[in-house]
């Protein structure tokens, strides 16, 4: 070698296929070599690559094995699993070409198959309880409570309901469903009072009334049939009248609250007609009541009904003749002249509404 902080002279070097013996450092100037041997290449042949590279134009990497009949090769550009996922193990290399063997569908078992079959199924074919939806059970609730929120609403000019009041524009276009209920479930003229529970929301923008009156129609022509007798004898006998002023309420007016001029108002007189013991005996006794023969406690011989709906009732004949007597000013033979639809063809209103 040459000393040092001098170079290799002209023409001398290692000599080809020789490294530089093992433990022995390299000259200055001097590359280490690689210990594998290169072939040499034959004049007129090229050259061949160094072991473990492909030549050129060919893929280092093994093709796969053939795919079972039946099977879908994968999408190109996806580079199978290897069995050997961690990088340093086997031979060296984690992507050696024996490590790169594509998974199939063969490689499942039966059993874990048929597992997947039944999990598949058992979640196709089971209630989906997720997606339903239970109103949780809520406490009836006092009528003060109700009240107490509507007269603290009374007044919506304040500033405490100026944060709220999408609230209670959103609830505007319920008021009409709101007014509907209210009017469906007034009381008839033959009641005082009728007590219904109200739906109400939290925050007092709206409140419904949470009742479907439901009547057994024969009973509830009956009734009606009563009450127009004894509203006519009432205008017959009666002397003086008072007029009305509409409307009753100026519109600046603000509305009264119930607690404080409705609640303690006796109720007015109820027309209702006195009925004969002996003639009306089968009906006297629940005639004029909210629901008749709507609790187990108040049906009489002759009178079932299956609860306050009325799905199914039935009724005894005495009590339909004694009905049937009762309705008779609304239920009279004079429908059955023609003259009586005068100006109105009902065949006719009907084509045209149609």
């Amino acid at each position: 070698g040459a000393p040092p902080g001098m170079g290799v002279p002209p023409g001398m070097g290692v000599p080809p296929g020789m490294g530089v013996p093992p433990g022995v450092p390299a000259p200055p100037g001097v590359y280490q070599m690689q210990t594998a041997s290169v072939p040499i290449a034959t004049p007129g042949m090229a050259p061949q690559p160094p072991l473990g590279m492909a030549p050129p134009g060919m893929s280092s990497v093994a093709p796969p094995p053939p795919l079972p009949p039946g099977m879908v090769p994968p999408p190109p550009g996806m580079v199978p699993q290897t069995q050997n996922g961690i990088p340093g193990e086997g031979d060296g290399s984690s992507m050696n070409a024996s490590n790169m063997a594509p998974v199939t569908q063969s490689s499942i078992s039966l059993e874990e198959k048929s597992r997947r079959w039944a999990k598949l199924q058992s979640k196709r074919y089971s209630h989906r309880k997720k997606l339903s939806f239970a109103a949780p059970v809520k406490d009836m609730l006092p009528p003060e409570h109700v009240r107490k929120i509507l007269s603290d609403h009374g007044d919506m000019s304040s500033k405490r309901y100026s944060s709220d009041k999408r609230v209670y524009l959103g609830a505007l276009k319920y008021v009409p469903h709101a007014v509907f209920k209210l009017l469906e479930n007034m009381p008839m003229p033959w009641e005082p009072v009728r007590e219904v529970p109200v739906l109400y929301h939290i925050m007092g923008a709206i409140s419904f009334v949470n009742d479907v009156p439901k009547v057994i129609e024969p009973v509830y022509v009956a009734q009606w049939a009563t009450c127009w007798i004894m509203m006519r004898r009432e205008k017959r006998d009666r002397k003086h009248f008072k007029r009305m002023r509409f409307p009753p309420f100026d519109d600046e007016e603000p509305p009264l609250d119930y607690t404080d001029h409705i609640l303690d108002v006796e109720p007015g007189e109820v027309i209702r007609m006195d009925l004969d013991e002996d003639d009306d005996r089968h009906v006297a006794e629940w005639f004029y009541d909210h629901k008749p023969l709507s609790e187990k406690d108040d049906q009489v011989e002759g009178g079932i009904t299956n609860g306050p709906s009325y799905k199914t009732w039935r009724l005894s004949t005495p009590i339909m003749a004694n009905l049937y007597r009762l309705a008779s000013p609304l239920l009279s033979t004079h429908l059955l002249d023609k003259n009586y639809f005068y100006l109105f063809n009902l065949d006719h209103f009907k084509n045209a509404k149609a």
